[in-house]
């Protein structure tokens, strides 16, 4: 299924993952159940994989930044004819800052 998690906000790279949990449990108290899904969900884990990577490779400067998640994700990550094909894309921005 596809998928989009945003406002996410970390000032420690090591608190992205419950952050993305916390996310993800709250968009599923409001009915995205379909995130649930054991291939969304090792879409998203990755996906928070390589933010968190980008985050602590330095490329972004000192936090806090901000993390944004979307994809799409087909059962066995295998392709469908009429779906769309599995993609992952992670938007990390650091984020501004009071003058």
């Amino acid at each position: 299924m596809s998928y989009s998690i945003g406002g996410i906000t970390v000032t420690d790279p090591a608190g992205l993952d419950a952050a993305v949990t916390e996310k993800v449990d709250e968009m599923k108290g409001n009915g995205a159940t379909y995130l649930g899904e054991d291939h969304t969900q090792d879409s998203i884990t990755n996906a928070a994989q390589a933010a968190r990577a980008l985050i602590e490779s330095g490329a972004l400067g000192e936090g806090p930044w901000t993390v944004s998640l979307s994809g799409h994700s087909n059962p066995e990550h295998k392709p469908r004819a009429g779906w769309s094909p599995d993609q992952i894309t992670v938007s990390v921005n650091q984020a501004p800052r009071s003058a």
